[in-house]
């Protein structure tokens, strides 16, 4: 297979570069001192300017994207071990990236420059994405390249000076004891959605628990007896208990509203959609802004926020039952 030759000068030599088969051999006409020794050409890595990137091997084809993609989340799931739900945002990402690709008549990977892919991210700017939309999918692109990269698709990786949009940062909402009561409110009634959405949306309300958690429980995590509710995450199993009107809500999902949704008898999951399959973080998250702003409240209600504000009022019970607990504890030492 025929390889491709460059040269690169610099003060101190010429460097001849010969690439083939996806390796980088070296050859100086004018050798410092300290490289007397070796002669020839050598295998030798060595960073490359901005200019040569995307050369490649020459007969070498344009792999597919698609087939690129799986390959590269075939690496993090087996290599590095990357939870699904980051593997899915950093398909949905490059999946975005590629279809952009096909508008703009991009069919090889191999031609993709610094350049282009800075486009890309203008693009999602004037789309109107967020700032940390966009920085979400600077960081799958630039380790997508660094992959590809790594692989000898490039010399260096295009992706390596993708600019980043600066974000506002801004304190989490945190939801009022009265604000929680009435985005909870808003569930209330006697259908199988409604029954459903107040016992999940009270689940997050009363133990902090995340999205992804959440749609992931199984009938036997949750005990409406004992009222708790049993979550592993990561390796590690955390044991939340809640209140009776979150146990009651449970129970009246569990008897009228569940069997209802059920389309399968083999289904274990606590929780799903109303066509019987499985619930999925993005349709939570926009039933829970629903319900915020049918409830009128004045900030965003996120899951985040949710998480917040049960920290926060845990702590705040927590703080006054050891106040109450200190208070007793001198009345005793008085009598």
């Amino acid at each position: 297979m025929a390889g491709i030759r460059v040269q690169i000068k610099n003060k101190s030599a010429r460097y001849e570069v010969y690439i083939k088969e996806s390796t980088i051999f070296w050859n100086m006409s004018k050798k410092p001192r300290e490289s007397r020794k070796k002669a020839g050409f050598a295998r030798f890595a060595f960073w490359v300017p901005h200019r040569y990137t995307g050369v490649t091997n020459e007969g070498e084809g344009a792999i597919g994207m698609e087939e690129a993609l799986r390959a590269f989340l075939r690496a993090l799931r087996e290599e590095r071990h990357m939870a699904e739900n980051t593997l899915l945002s950093y398909e949905r990402d490059l999946k975005k990236l590629f279809a952009w690709f096909r508008q703009e008549g991009v069919t090889s990977l191999s031609t993709v420059s610094e350049l282009r892919l800075n486009s890309y991210l203008l693009w999602l700017e004037r789309e109107g994405f967020s700032a940390a939309t966009i920085n979400r999918a600077a960081a799958s692109i630039r380790a997508f390249f660094a992959y590809e990269t790594a692989g000898g698709r490039y010399l260096s990786s295009p992706a390596e000076g993708l600019r980043c949009m600066r974000q506002e940062h801004r304190d989490p909402y945190i939801l009022e004891e009265e604000e929680i009561q009435s985005f909870l409110r808003e569930t209330e009634g006697s259908s199988a959605k409604q029954l459903r959405d107040r016992a999940m949306l009270g689940l997050l309300c009363a133990t902090g628990l995340r999205v992804s958690e959440l749609i992931s429980l199984k009938t036997g995590d949750v005990d409406v007896q004992l009222g708790y509710v049993r979550q592993q995450s990561r390796g590690r199993e955390r044991v939340v208990s809640f209140d009776e009107e979150l146990r009651q809500a449970l129970c009246l999902y569990l008897e009228s509203g569940r069997p209802l949704l059920l389309k399968t008898a083999e289904e274990e999951h606590l929780f799903f959609n109303l066509s019987g399959g499985a619930l999925s973080r993005q349709g939570v998250w926009k039933m829970i802004r629903a319900y915020g702003q049918k409830a009128g409240i004045a900030g965003e209600v996120t899951p985040q926020s949710l998480k917040n504000s049960y920290a926060v009022h845990r702590m705040l019970r927590e703080s006054r039952a050891a106040k109450q607990r200190a208070v007793r504890a001198r009345s005793g030492s008085k009598r």
